[in-house]
């Protein structure tokens, strides 16, 4: 019996586009046998096909997936009673061999799928949050679920997850110093929205309390209250040259300062962080090349400080 209904699917399989549609059929129906009374129900849930009834190996029902222009993409076989999914077709036909011999005993049915595009998502904001960035965005009506993508500069985007029904997102894989665009795409059965592209945002992990002029490539303090600053050798995509004169001055509650390694040459500003009473601790990374006058003057609790041979000139008082 298993060999003889195998090969009855192969062969239905081969000749599926040729079978006659028996009426045309609309959601929540029925298949009748009208010789054995045996009848399979159907319906359609967001291009979620659920059918029950006299369904079994050697009465299965076929779903062949179709696209606009006619041409079958998918064909899925239920041999017991259950659901499929057929999203991304135009149309999609249901048959069902209720004997052996399909050709003249099979009944069959259509149905247009829901392939509405659902609308684009827009990030609301990206921040930072125990060193990890978390996207948060607006909800989408109808939307099932969202996927979100992540890539580097010059990179392709990746899925870091599916399925998301909530409205925010942690990047628990992040890395600081590290310049990422996000981007989302809502979900609706099964049809994903388009353009993704225009709606992305970039962050720097670890750019939070860094104010930066994109046109002189120069940061600065944007919360006098920061007590970590992770300066990056590029925030979004545009190379950071250095530390503005008064730039963290007084700072009163910073305690330690990183400035990552940079291939295109970092300088400290005049007074940069002087005043900065609190402060500890000083990583300065290879490519910094020039620590300004005064840069660390009155830091009198700096205690460690990493000067890398890149440095060429140190500036007066700067410590």
């Amino acid at each position: 019996m298993k060999k003889k209904a195998v090969s009855l699917i192969i062969a239905l399989c081969m000749v599926i586009t040729m079978l006659p549609v028996m009426g045309m059929a609309a959601n929540g129906q029925t298949m009748t046998d009208e010789r054995t009374g045996e009848a399979v129900s159907y319906t359609n849930d967001k291009n979620n096909i659920t059918v029950s009834g006299d369904v079994s190996a050697s009465a299965p029902v076929v779903v062949s997936v179709y696209d606009e222009n006619g041409k079958m993409t998918a064909v899925k076989i239920l041999s017991e009673a259950g659901t499929v999914n057929v999203s991304g077709g135009d149309s999609a036909k249901l048959i069902w061999v209720n004997a052996g011999d399909f050709a003249a005993k099979s009944e069959s049915a259509e149905l247009t799928l829901d392939k509405t595009i659902p609308a684009p998502v827009e990030i609301i904001s990206i921040t930072e949050e125990n060193g990890k960035p978390i996207i948060k965005w607006k909800a989408v009506s109808g939307a099932d679920s969202y996927r979100i993508f992540r890539k580097t500069a010059g990179g392709q985007w990746s899925m870091l997850a599916g399925s998301l029904t909530g409205t925010e997102y942690t990047d628990a894989a992040a890395e600081k110093g590290n310049t990422y665009y996000y981007t989302l795409r809502s979900v609706k059965n099964g049809v994903l929205s388009t353009g993704y592209e225009a709606t992305a945002k970039s962050f720097t992990l670890g750019s939070t309390g860094i104010g930066f002029n994109k046109y002189t490539g120069m940061v600065t303090c944007s919360d006098e209250n920061v007590t970590e600053i992770y300066i990056p050798s590029e925030i979004d995509g545009v190379k950071v040259k250095g530390v503005e004169a008064n730039g963290f001055a007084d700072c009163k509650n910073l305690r330690s300062v990183t400035v990552v390694q940079s291939t295109d040459g970092i300088t400290i500003g005049d007074y940069a962080f002087a005043g900065c009473k609190a402060l500890t601790t000083v990583e300065l990374g290879e490519g910094v090349t020039e620590i300004g006058n005064y840069a660390f003057q009155n830091c009198t609790s700096l205690d460690t400080i990493n000067i890398p041979a890149s440095v060429k000139s140190i500036g007066q008082s700067a410590f």
